[in-house]
């Protein structure tokens, strides 16, 4: 923990969030503490929560109290919703999260896993903009493959790259909501050399969403 402290000052980086919580049937919520105390002390403010339990009032109920072990810590929870799990689609996780009524619970929109569960970017911009705590951007072309799994995995494309509809999802999405970039890529594995293209790339991508916006 020292030595990262350390290297987030001297690269002068921060951390926004930290994952992933997983909520089972057979999570202890508790063993969460350490885990929210440790995501505190590097600065972070959101955890990224992925939900394993196909029992939706259990579900709620667990993830209130998730929620409430995270608030001494000035943690917010965003739910991520993807084709495989329990929480499947948009709606899903928006259920949750408001039904939850928790003041730190918000929804997570990861771009590849809305396209892929049948979700439109008029679904993003149809929500109430507070619900949404936080974005993942990636590429991919429109037409799912054989394995989405495999895909969302290990086989993303950097933004701009793909045919996902990035700029209009930018477009209708609040100001200053943290953005992240996942994107495993099978083509480069030195960590430096792919966080340079996956950075040259959001870039991009930014510069070119906000003069088409202008």
């Amino acid at each position: 923990m020292r030595s990262t402290k350390r290297l987030l000052h001297e690269l002068d980086v921060k951390v926004t969030d930290i994952e992933v919580i997983t909520l089972a049937a057979n999570t202890s919520i508790g063993d969460y503490e350490s885990t929210f105390e440790a995501g505190a002390e590097l600065g972070a403010h959101r955890a990224c929560v992925n939900i394993d339990d196909t029992d939706r009032a259990r579900v709620i109920d667990r993830f209130s109290a998730l929620c409430d072990l995270a608030a001494p810590f000035g943690l917010s929870l965003d739910v991520e919703f993807m084709l495989w799990r329990p929480v499947a689609r948009l709606a899903d996780a928006v259920n949750i999260v408001r039904s939850s009524g928790k003041p730190n619970a918000f929804v997570l929109i990861d771009a590849l896993h809305l396209i892929r569960s049948g979700g439109t970017v008029e679904e993003v911009a149809a929500l109430d903009p507070q619900i949404i705590g936080s974005v993942q951007l990636c590429d991919a072309p429109m037409a799912s493959p054989a394995d989405i799994v495999a895909e969302a995995r290990g086989d993303r494309l950097l933004p701009g790259e793909g045919e996902l509809p990035l700029r209009a999802l930018l477009a209708v999405l609040p100001d200053n909501l943290p953005l992240a970039v996942e994107v495993p890529l099978k083509r480069e594995t030195n960590p430096l050399k792919r966080a340079i293209l996956v950075q040259h790339a959001c870039q991009s991508l930014l510069e070119t969403s906000a003069r088409v916006a202008r």
